[in-house]
């Protein structure tokens, strides 16, 4: 993580405090699924004494306030109400975007933890660990073999069973720590 003299500097009634990226492969800030759940984590580690930094697309709903994290964006902001979800072509641009914007943030800001949210986020985390070396917290909130043929983004539908079931094997080696948002996740991990 960082070295002992970070920690001192940190640390405030014997508590450590960290500097941690989220990574929110996902518009930001809206009121529903992921994004509504990284920007309470975000708001409740703050309250905690961690400094909190979201690096996120350019996109989210611009009437909902981030009160103690700080965005950072891979370009300048545009509101968006009707995201699509899944993978698409464009989207494999913006997740390079991401993952350059990550890394500059993790050394510009000192960055003690990346905490990834979501597949994609947790891809990009993956690479963005190796690249800068900091620990990886992945927060899962489903298994790609149940959701990746649903987009039909992939044909055929085999195929994309057969690589969501590949990403559910090999993006689980490389976090440090896996949160799970339900028992059932929590014990499909456990039990590989």
């Amino acid at each position: 993580m960082s070295d002992p003299a970070t920690y001192t500097k940190n640390t405030r009634n014997g508590a450590k405090r960290y500097s941690v990226a989220m990574v929110a492969a996902c518009p930001f800030p809206t009121n529903r699924g992921s994004a509504a759940s990284i920007r309470e984590m975000s708001d409740t580690l703050s309250q905690m004494g961690h400094t909190v930094h979201i690096v996120t697309y350019p996109t989210g709903q611009e009437d909902i306030v981030v009160r103690h994290a700080k965005v950072h964006r891979t370009a300048p902001f545009r509101p968006e109400t009707n995201a699509k979800v899944g993978p698409s072509p464009d989207k494999f641009l913006r997740d390079f975007a991401l993952l350059r914007l990550l890394c500059r943030v993790i050394q510009r800001e000192r960055i003690d933890i990346i905490h990834a949210h979501n597949y994609e986020g947790a891809l990009i985390g993956v690479m963005a660990k190796w690249i800068t070396g900091r620990p990886l917290l992945y927060n899962a909130v489903n298994l790609m073999s149940d959701e990746l043929a649903g987009y039909g983004f992939i044909r055929p539908v085999w195929l994309a069973q057969w690589i969501g079931r590949a990403l559910d094997w090999l993006i689980p080696i490389f976090p440090d720590h896996i949160t799970a948002v339900s028992p059932e996740l929590k014990q499909w991990f456990v039990d590989r």
